[in-house]
Protein backbone atom coordinates (compact mmCIF):
# COMPACT_ATOMS: atom_id res chain seq x y z
CA UNK A 1 0.00 0.00 0.00
CA UNK A 2 1.28 3.57 -1.19
CA UNK A 3 2.81 5.46 1.97
CA UNK A 4 0.55 8.75 2.77
CA UNK A 5 2.48 11.39 1.43
CA UNK A 6 1.48 14.78 0.78
CA UNK A 7 0.40 15.22 -3.02
CA UNK A 8 2.36 16.51 -6.33
CA UNK A 9 1.34 19.63 -7.93
CA UNK A 10 0.74 17.58 -10.71
CA UNK A 11 -1.14 14.89 -9.98
CA UNK A 12 -3.55 16.70 -7.87
CA UNK A 13 -2.99 13.77 -5.51
CA UNK A 14 -1.71 10.63 -6.80
CA UNK A 15 -0.61 7.30 -5.03
CA UNK A 16 -2.28 4.67 -7.37
CA UNK A 17 -5.08 5.16 -9.35
CA UNK A 18 -6.35 4.86 -12.68
CA UNK A 19 -6.93 3.62 -16.26
CA UNK A 20 -9.58 2.57 -18.57
CA UNK A 21 -10.38 -0.30 -20.49
CA UNK A 22 -7.36 -1.70 -21.16
CA UNK A 23 -7.14 -3.03 -24.58
CA UNK A 24 -3.75 -4.18 -25.74
CA UNK A 25 -3.03 -5.35 -28.95
CA UNK A 26 0.55 -6.70 -28.49
CA UNK A 27 2.17 -8.56 -30.50
CA UNK A 28 0.32 -11.53 -29.49
CA UNK A 29 -2.12 -10.95 -32.21
CA UNK A 30 -2.58 -13.42 -34.85
CA UNK A 31 0.59 -13.21 -36.47
CA UNK A 32 2.15 -16.07 -38.55
CA UNK A 33 5.86 -14.02 -38.78
CA UNK A 34 6.66 -11.56 -41.12
CA UNK A 35 10.32 -13.34 -42.18
CA UNK A 36 12.29 -16.26 -41.12
CA UNK A 37 15.26 -15.06 -38.02
CA UNK A 38 18.17 -15.19 -40.51
CA UNK A 39 16.43 -12.02 -42.26
CA UNK A 40 16.10 -10.21 -39.30
CA UNK A 41 18.78 -7.46 -40.88
CA UNK A 42 18.02 -3.59 -42.05
CA UNK A 43 17.47 -3.48 -45.40
CA UNK A 44 14.76 -1.76 -48.23
CA UNK A 45 11.34 -3.08 -48.84
CA UNK A 46 10.46 -2.65 -52.09
CA UNK A 47 7.24 -2.40 -54.19
CA UNK A 48 5.64 -0.78 -57.17
CA UNK A 49 7.93 0.22 -59.61
CA UNK A 50 10.86 -0.61 -57.87
CA UNK A 51 10.38 1.94 -54.98
CA UNK A 52 11.00 1.69 -51.39
CA UNK A 53 8.74 2.27 -48.38
CA UNK A 54 10.48 5.61 -46.57
CA UNK A 55 9.69 7.53 -43.76
CA UNK A 56 8.93 11.29 -44.82
CA UNK A 57 12.20 13.46 -44.92
CA UNK A 58 13.79 11.43 -42.58
CA UNK A 59 11.25 11.94 -39.38
CA UNK A 60 12.16 10.53 -36.21
CA UNK A 61 8.84 11.51 -34.81
CA UNK A 62 5.64 9.46 -34.05
CA UNK A 63 3.14 10.21 -36.40
CA UNK A 64 6.02 10.59 -39.05
CA UNK A 65 4.08 9.57 -42.53
CA UNK A 66 5.32 6.50 -44.17
CA UNK A 67 5.06 6.94 -47.75
CA UNK A 68 6.78 5.04 -51.10
CA UNK A 69 9.65 6.92 -52.56
CA UNK A 70 12.53 6.53 -55.03
CA UNK A 71 15.61 4.21 -53.63
CA UNK A 72 18.30 6.02 -52.07
CA UNK A 73 20.04 3.90 -49.11
CA UNK A 74 19.06 6.07 -46.68
CA UNK A 75 18.10 4.93 -43.20
CA UNK A 76 14.36 6.64 -43.51
CA UNK A 77 14.51 3.20 -46.38
CA UNK A 78 16.17 0.54 -43.74
CA UNK A 79 13.77 -1.37 -42.16
CA UNK A 80 14.41 -4.32 -39.99
CA UNK A 81 11.73 -7.04 -40.13
CA UNK A 82 11.53 -10.13 -37.34
CA UNK A 83 8.67 -11.55 -35.63
CA UNK A 84 5.89 -9.46 -36.47
CA UNK A 85 7.30 -6.53 -36.35
CA UNK A 86 8.91 -3.47 -38.73
CA UNK A 87 11.13 -1.21 -37.40
CA UNK A 88 12.64 1.46 -39.17
CA UNK A 89 16.50 1.98 -38.64
CA UNK A 90 16.77 5.84 -38.60
CA UNK A 91 13.89 6.12 -35.61
CA UNK A 92 14.33 3.07 -34.31
CA UNK A 93 10.18 3.51 -34.51
CA UNK A 94 7.76 0.63 -35.66
CA UNK A 95 5.58 0.69 -38.92
CA UNK A 96 2.26 1.65 -37.44
CA UNK A 97 -1.41 1.94 -38.40
CA UNK A 98 -2.50 5.39 -37.26
CA UNK A 99 -5.12 5.44 -34.42
CA UNK A 100 -4.91 1.37 -34.19
CA UNK A 101 -7.77 2.07 -37.08
CA UNK A 102 -9.31 -1.53 -39.15
CA UNK A 103 -10.74 1.11 -42.15
CA UNK A 104 -9.73 1.02 -45.31
CA UNK A 105 -7.58 4.18 -45.89
CA UNK A 106 -6.35 4.38 -42.39
CA UNK A 107 -2.65 5.86 -42.90
CA UNK A 108 0.42 4.20 -41.70
CA UNK A 109 3.06 6.07 -39.88
CA UNK A 110 5.88 5.08 -37.71
CA UNK A 111 5.19 5.02 -33.96
CA UNK A 112 7.10 3.89 -30.50
CA UNK A 113 7.14 0.26 -30.81
CA UNK A 114 4.20 -0.92 -28.01
CA UNK A 115 3.52 -4.58 -29.77
CA UNK A 116 -0.30 -3.70 -30.23
CA UNK A 117 -1.81 -5.05 -33.47
CA UNK A 118 -1.33 -2.10 -35.21
CA UNK A 119 1.95 -2.43 -35.58
CA UNK A 120 1.94 -6.39 -36.29
CA UNK A 121 2.33 -7.44 -39.75
CA UNK A 122 2.68 -10.98 -41.56
CA UNK A 123 4.55 -11.50 -45.06
CA UNK A 124 3.12 -14.13 -47.34
CA UNK A 125 2.82 -14.18 -50.95
CA UNK A 126 4.16 -10.28 -51.65
CA UNK A 127 1.76 -8.79 -49.40
CA UNK A 128 2.31 -7.66 -45.72
CA UNK A 129 -1.08 -7.90 -43.70
CA UNK A 130 -2.04 -6.11 -40.72
CA UNK A 131 -2.89 -8.25 -37.87
CA UNK A 132 -4.77 -5.78 -36.31
CA UNK A 133 -7.25 -5.21 -39.36
CA UNK A 134 -6.68 -8.08 -41.91
CA UNK A 135 -5.65 -5.69 -44.61
CA UNK A 136 -2.75 -4.97 -46.51
CA UNK A 137 0.14 -2.31 -47.10
CA UNK A 138 -1.17 -0.56 -50.19
CA UNK A 139 0.17 2.51 -51.93
CA UNK A 140 -2.70 4.66 -52.03
CA UNK A 141 -4.32 5.22 -55.26
CA UNK A 142 -1.72 2.52 -57.09
CA UNK A 143 0.18 5.42 -57.90
CA UNK A 144 4.10 5.22 -58.46
CA UNK A 145 5.00 8.71 -57.75
CA UNK A 146 7.19 9.87 -55.40
CA UNK A 147 5.80 10.68 -51.50
CA UNK A 148 2.76 8.99 -52.46
CA UNK A 149 1.13 7.63 -48.77
CA UNK A 150 0.99 4.26 -47.72
CA UNK A 151 -2.14 3.09 -46.00
CA UNK A 152 -3.76 -0.19 -45.56
CA UNK A 153 -6.36 -1.56 -47.72
CA UNK A 154 -8.57 -4.62 -48.48
CA UNK A 155 -6.01 -7.51 -50.05
CA UNK A 156 -6.64 -7.45 -53.77
CA UNK A 157 -3.02 -8.86 -54.77
CA UNK A 158 -2.66 -5.78 -57.18
CA UNK A 159 0.73 -4.29 -57.88
CA UNK A 160 0.36 -1.71 -55.29
CA UNK A 161 0.26 -3.90 -52.47
CA UNK A 162 3.05 -6.34 -53.33
CA UNK A 163 6.53 -5.82 -51.60
CA UNK A 164 9.96 -7.21 -51.05
CA UNK A 165 11.47 -7.21 -48.06
CA UNK A 166 15.49 -6.64 -48.26
CA UNK A 167 14.99 -4.59 -51.70
CA UNK A 168 14.36 -7.54 -54.01
CA UNK A 169 11.94 -7.52 -56.84
CA UNK A 170 8.62 -7.81 -55.45
CA UNK A 171 6.12 -11.01 -56.67
CA UNK A 172 4.38 -9.46 -59.41
CA UNK A 173 1.32 -12.43 -59.50
CA UNK A 174 -1.29 -12.20 -56.80
CA UNK A 175 -1.62 -14.94 -54.09
CA UNK A 176 -3.07 -18.10 -54.93
CA UNK A 177 -5.60 -17.99 -52.32
CA UNK A 178 -7.24 -15.05 -50.56
CA UNK A 179 -5.32 -13.62 -47.53
CA UNK A 180 -6.07 -14.10 -44.10
CA UNK A 181 -8.13 -11.74 -42.13
CA UNK A 182 -9.50 -12.65 -38.84
CA UNK A 183 -10.39 -15.80 -37.78
CA UNK A 184 -13.80 -16.76 -37.15
CA UNK A 185 -14.65 -15.48 -33.41
CA UNK A 186 -11.80 -12.72 -33.09
CA UNK A 187 -12.42 -8.94 -32.31
CA UNK A 188 -10.20 -6.13 -32.79
CA UNK A 189 -9.54 -3.58 -30.10
CA UNK A 190 -11.65 -1.02 -31.55
CA UNK A 191 -14.95 -3.35 -32.00
CA UNK A 192 -14.49 -4.48 -28.42
CA UNK A 193 -13.83 -0.86 -27.21
CA UNK A 194 -17.12 -0.04 -29.43
CA UNK A 195 -18.74 -3.20 -27.18
CA UNK A 196 -17.51 -2.17 -23.76
CA UNK A 197 -18.69 1.51 -24.45
CA UNK A 198 -22.11 0.29 -25.34
CA UNK A 199 -22.61 -1.69 -22.23
CA UNK A 200 -21.39 1.34 -19.45
CA UNK A 201 -24.91 2.14 -18.55
CA UNK A 202 -27.74 3.04 -15.93
CA UNK A 203 -28.63 -0.25 -16.05
CA UNK A 204 -25.30 -1.99 -15.56
CA UNK A 205 -23.65 0.72 -13.11
CA UNK A 206 -22.12 -1.23 -10.08
CA UNK A 207 -20.98 1.97 -8.25
CA UNK A 208 -24.43 3.71 -5.88
CA UNK A 209 -22.19 6.99 -5.54
CA UNK A 210 -19.69 8.09 -8.18
CA UNK A 211 -15.75 7.65 -7.54
CA UNK A 212 -13.08 11.08 -7.99
CA UNK A 213 -11.35 11.37 -11.28
CA UNK A 214 -7.58 11.32 -9.82
CA UNK A 215 -6.29 14.10 -12.43
CA UNK A 216 -9.36 16.07 -12.49
CA UNK A 217 -11.16 15.65 -8.93
CA UNK A 218 -14.30 15.74 -10.61
CA UNK A 219 -16.87 13.04 -9.07
CA UNK A 220 -18.22 11.82 -12.30
CA UNK A 221 -16.22 8.12 -12.75
CA UNK A 222 -18.22 5.62 -12.58
CA UNK A 223 -17.75 1.55 -12.97
CA UNK A 224 -19.86 -0.60 -14.86
CA UNK A 225 -20.26 -4.51 -14.97
CA UNK A 226 -19.93 -5.23 -19.36
CA UNK A 227 -20.06 -8.67 -18.90
CA UNK A 228 -20.28 -11.76 -16.72
CA UNK A 229 -17.33 -10.84 -14.17
CA UNK A 230 -15.82 -7.93 -16.26
CA UNK A 231 -15.93 -4.68 -15.03
CA UNK A 232 -14.72 -1.18 -16.67
CA UNK A 233 -14.69 2.65 -16.36
CA UNK A 234 -13.29 5.26 -17.57
CA UNK A 235 -11.33 8.14 -16.50
CA UNK A 236 -7.83 10.06 -15.98
CA UNK A 237 -4.51 8.78 -16.29
CA UNK A 238 -2.13 10.05 -13.20
CA UNK A 239 1.04 8.37 -13.33
CA UNK A 240 2.27 6.39 -10.86
CA UNK A 241 6.06 5.97 -10.33
CA UNK A 242 6.19 3.85 -7.10
CA UNK A 243 8.18 0.66 -6.72
CA UNK A 244 11.06 -0.65 -6.85
CA UNK A 245 12.28 1.03 -9.94
CA UNK A 246 13.97 4.40 -9.34
CA UNK A 247 12.42 7.56 -10.29
CA UNK A 248 13.45 11.19 -9.74
CA UNK A 249 10.02 12.23 -8.38
CA UNK A 250 10.42 13.63 -5.14
CA UNK A 251 7.51 11.58 -3.88
CA UNK A 252 8.65 8.32 -5.34
CA UNK A 253 8.04 5.24 -3.30
CA UNK A 254 9.96 2.38 -3.00
CA UNK A 255 6.91 -0.06 -2.45
CA UNK A 256 3.62 -1.13 -4.17
CA UNK A 257 0.64 -2.67 -2.51
CA UNK A 258 1.25 -5.84 -4.92
CA UNK A 259 4.32 -7.67 -5.64
CA UNK A 260 5.71 -10.28 -8.40
CA UNK A 261 5.73 -14.00 -8.13
CA UNK A 262 8.72 -13.44 -6.31
CA UNK A 263 7.09 -10.96 -3.58
CA UNK A 264 9.11 -7.81 -4.84
CA UNK A 265 7.50 -4.66 -5.05
CA UNK A 266 6.61 -4.08 -8.92
CA UNK A 267 9.10 -1.75 -11.15
CA UNK A 268 6.48 1.43 -12.53
CA UNK A 269 8.94 2.01 -15.24
CA UNK A 270 8.39 -1.87 -16.35
CA UNK A 271 5.29 -3.57 -15.30
CA UNK A 272 2.12 -1.72 -16.86
CA UNK A 273 -0.69 -1.61 -13.88
CA UNK A 274 -3.32 0.28 -12.93
CA UNK A 275 -4.45 1.37 -9.37
CA UNK A 276 -7.39 1.33 -7.00
CA UNK A 277 -9.21 2.36 -4.05
CA UNK A 278 -7.61 0.46 -1.14
CA UNK A 279 -10.71 0.05 0.83
CA UNK A 280 -14.42 1.07 1.12
CA UNK A 281 -14.34 5.00 1.38
CA UNK A 282 -17.50 4.42 3.35
CA UNK A 283 -16.80 1.63 5.69
CA UNK A 284 -19.83 0.01 4.80
CA UNK A 285 -20.91 -3.06 3.03
CA UNK A 286 -21.56 -3.93 0.12
CA UNK A 287 -19.62 -0.88 -0.53
CA UNK A 288 -21.67 2.05 -2.22
CA UNK A 289 -18.29 2.82 -4.34
CA UNK A 290 -16.94 0.11 -6.33
CA UNK A 291 -14.39 -1.81 -3.97
CA UNK A 292 -11.99 -4.60 -5.53
CA UNK A 293 -12.69 -6.86 -2.86
CA UNK A 294 -16.05 -7.35 -3.26
CA UNK A 295 -15.73 -8.46 -6.92
CA UNK A 296 -13.01 -11.19 -6.87
CA UNK A 297 -10.59 -9.29 -7.60
CA UNK A 298 -6.86 -9.76 -6.32
CA UNK A 299 -3.32 -8.27 -7.33
CA UNK A 300 -1.98 -8.96 -10.39
CA UNK A 301 -5.43 -8.73 -11.96
CA UNK A 302 -5.54 -8.74 -15.54
CA UNK A 303 -7.34 -5.56 -17.68
CA UNK A 304 -7.15 -3.98 -21.09
CA UNK A 305 -6.32 -0.58 -21.12
CA UNK A 306 -7.38 1.66 -24.27
CA UNK A 307 -6.76 5.13 -25.12
CA UNK A 308 -6.83 6.83 -28.35
CA UNK A 309 -6.65 4.01 -30.04
CA UNK A 310 -4.36 1.92 -28.20
CA UNK A 311 -4.73 -0.92 -25.89
CA UNK A 312 -2.57 -2.94 -23.92
CA UNK A 313 -2.77 -5.50 -21.46
CA UNK A 314 -2.09 -4.22 -17.53
CA UNK A 315 -2.36 -6.05 -13.91
CA UNK A 316 -3.78 -4.24 -10.93
CA UNK A 317 -0.32 -3.32 -8.79
CA UNK A 318 -1.09 -0.65 -6.40
CA UNK A 319 -3.75 1.11 -4.43
CA UNK A 320 -5.13 3.99 -3.88
CA UNK A 321 -5.45 5.79 -0.25
CA UNK A 322 -6.82 4.14 2.53
CA UNK A 323 -9.22 5.46 5.18
CA UNK A 324 -6.33 4.32 7.96
CA UNK A 325 -4.03 6.74 5.82
CA UNK A 326 -4.00 10.75 6.75
CA UNK A 327 -2.84 12.12 3.34
CA UNK A 328 -4.06 15.73 2.24
CA UNK A 329 -6.81 15.04 -0.27
CA UNK A 330 -6.55 11.48 -1.78
CA UNK A 331 -8.51 9.14 -0.76
CA UNK A 332 -9.64 5.16 -1.97
CA UNK A 333 -12.63 6.62 -4.00
CA UNK A 334 -10.13 7.86 -6.55
CA UNK A 335 -10.19 6.00 -9.76
CA UNK A 336 -7.96 7.31 -12.79
CA UNK A 337 -3.85 6.55 -11.69
CA UNK A 338 -1.12 3.84 -13.90
CA UNK A 339 2.02 3.07 -13.67
CA UNK A 340 5.14 5.05 -15.81
CA UNK A 341 5.28 1.87 -18.08
CA UNK A 342 1.17 1.89 -18.93
CA UNK A 343 1.07 5.54 -19.60
CA UNK A 344 3.92 5.17 -22.23
CA UNK A 345 2.60 2.54 -24.13
CA UNK A 346 -0.47 3.85 -24.54
CA UNK A 347 1.58 7.19 -25.96
CA UNK A 348 0.69 9.06 -22.67
CA UNK A 349 3.26 11.62 -21.26
CA UNK A 350 5.00 9.10 -18.76
CA UNK A 351 6.22 11.75 -15.95
CA UNK A 352 5.25 11.35 -12.53
CA UNK A 353 5.25 15.06 -11.62
CA UNK A 354 4.61 16.21 -15.46
CA UNK A 355 2.43 13.11 -17.43
CA UNK A 356 -0.65 12.23 -17.16
CA UNK A 357 -4.04 12.90 -19.19
CA UNK A 358 -7.37 14.54 -17.76
CA UNK A 359 -9.66 12.06 -19.58
CA UNK A 360 -10.56 9.78 -22.08
CA UNK A 361 -8.95 5.95 -20.24
CA UNK A 362 -10.94 3.13 -20.40
CA UNK A 363 -10.19 0.34 -18.17
CA UNK A 364 -11.58 -3.04 -18.35
CA UNK A 365 -10.68 -5.37 -15.76
CA UNK A 366 -11.44 -9.45 -15.81
CA UNK A 367 -12.32 -11.25 -12.93
CA UNK A 368 -11.55 -13.91 -11.28
CA UNK A 369 -8.42 -16.23 -10.77
CA UNK A 370 -7.84 -17.45 -14.07
CA UNK A 371 -7.11 -14.26 -14.94
CA UNK A 372 -4.91 -13.35 -12.39
CA UNK A 373 -0.68 -12.70 -14.26
CA UNK A 374 1.77 -14.43 -13.11
CA UNK A 375 5.50 -13.31 -13.34
CA UNK A 376 8.25 -11.35 -12.36
CA UNK A 377 9.18 -7.39 -12.85
CA UNK A 378 11.23 -8.94 -15.85
CA UNK A 379 8.32 -10.14 -17.56
CA UNK A 380 5.15 -9.27 -16.40
CA UNK A 381 4.10 -7.00 -19.10
CA UNK A 382 5.42 -9.64 -21.51
CA UNK A 383 3.11 -11.96 -19.94
CA UNK A 384 0.11 -9.36 -19.91
CA UNK A 385 0.31 -8.45 -23.45
CA UNK A 386 0.31 -12.32 -24.32
CA UNK A 387 -3.10 -12.30 -22.91
CA UNK A 388 -4.76 -9.29 -25.03
CA UNK A 389 -5.85 -10.75 -28.11
CA UNK A 390 -7.35 -14.21 -25.54
CA UNK A 391 -9.17 -10.90 -23.43
CA UNK A 392 -10.62 -9.01 -26.74
CA UNK A 393 -11.65 -12.21 -28.03
CA UNK A 394 -13.16 -13.53 -24.64
CA UNK A 395 -14.92 -9.95 -24.28
CA UNK A 396 -16.18 -9.69 -27.46
CA UNK A 397 -18.06 -12.96 -27.62
CA UNK A 398 -19.18 -12.63 -24.10
CA UNK A 399 -20.98 -8.91 -25.73
CA UNK A 400 -22.22 -10.86 -28.44
CA UNK A 401 -20.51 -8.71 -31.00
Amino acid sequence: MAIPRPPSPHRRLRLCAYLTAVLVIPGVALVFGLLPASAATAGPITGIAGKCVDVAGAGAANGTAVQLYACNGTGAQQWTLSGSTIVNANSGRCLDVAGASTANGAKVQIYDCNSTSAQSWSYANGELVNSGSGKCLDVTGQSSADGTRLQIWSCTGAGNQLWSPSGGTPPTTPPTTPPTTRPSGSFTAAQVLAGVQRNMTTAKQVNSKPHINTMTRAQNVNVYQVATGVYAYGSSLAVDDDGVDPDPDPDHQDQTTFQDSNGQSLGAHHVPFYVLGDDCWDGTSPCPHFFYKEHNITGRQFALMFYNGKCIGAIFGDTQTGNNQTTSENDSRELGEASVEAASLLGIPSSGTTGGVDSGVTVVIFSGSSWVVNGTNANLNTNAQALVTNALNSLGTSMGL
